[in-house]
């Protein structure tokens, strides 16, 4: 309830949703269902959020997990840093930007439509966004110990590139 507060009366923060909001809303009642993720904690997904025709679900939690370490590296959170660090990380991983994206943006706001995620988590701050990544890779059922010791050695040696 306070981060909703917070939002609510800040008009700084309130004036970096209107961008996004006003070429999406037709009418006033369009507003609140495409902004409630930005005001909602953790977001109510299921695996079937996460399915995609060009990826498996392997693919999909270690493009969530390299994500997530990559912005947990991240010291200056901003709109610019994170899409270098998720652009690089695309194209190390060899996916197509718009695929790579389709995890993120139902882990950061609950649907593969919507504005720039890059924006979203800009504004729900390193905390928020975090937290929602490791969300996700726990609704898809994270990865066992021998399989984390794989995806580490794998995210080390894109990293090393």
């Amino acid at each position: 309830m306070d981060r909703l507060r917070d939002w609510w009366f800040n008009p700084q923060a309130l004036s970096q949703l209107v961008p996004h909001i006003k070429g999406r809303a037709e009418v006033f009642s369009d507003v609140a269902p495409l902004s409630a993720f930005m005001f909602s904690g953790m977001l109510d997904l299921k695996p079937e959020d996460f399915s995609h025709n060009k990826l498996e679900e392997g693919d999909v939690k270690r493009i969530l997990q390299f994500t997530l370490w990559r912005l947990e590296a991240q010291r200056h959170w901003c709109k610019d840093n994170i899409f270098a660090d998720v652009k690089g990380l695309a194209r190390a991983m060899d996916y197509k930007m718009g695929d790579f994206m389709f995890p993120v943006f139902v882990a950061i706001a609950g649907t593969p439509n919507s504005w720039s995620v890059m924006d979203s988590m800009a504004m729900l701050g390193p905390d928020m966004s975090r937290a929602r990544l490791r969300h996700a890779l726990q609704i898809l059922g994270g990865f066992s110990k021998k399989e984390t010791k794989r995806v580490e050695k794998e995210y080390a040696g894109l990293v090393a590139e």
